[in-house]
C-alpha cells in the first residue's frame, strides 16, 4: 500500500469516529489541505468506504484539475 493509500485508510478510520476535518489532520498531524479532499472523497461514499475507490476517485479528480 502505497503513502496515498495509507493516509486515506486513516482518514477513513478517523471518519468512521465522525471526526472533523481538523481534527484529523491534527491527528495524523498533516495540514488541512491534504485531509480536506481525502475526507470529502470519502465522505461522498458513505458508508462503503473503500481506500481504491476513494485513490482513483482523487486521482481523477487530480487530473481534471
Amino acid at each position: 500500500m502505497g503513502e496515498r493509500q495509507k493516509i486515506i485508510s486513516l482518514v477513513v478510520k478517523k471518519l468512521q469516529k465522525d471526526k472533523s476535518v481538523a481534527e484529523i489532520a491534527d491527528d495524523l498531524e498533516e495540514k488541512e489541505e491534504v485531509i480536506a479532499p481525502i475526507y470529502e472523497a470519502a465522505l461522498s461514499m458513505k458508508p462503503d468506504y473503500d481506500v481504491e475507490k476513494i485513490y482513483e476517485l482523487l486521482e481523477k479528480n487530480k487530473k481534471l484539475a
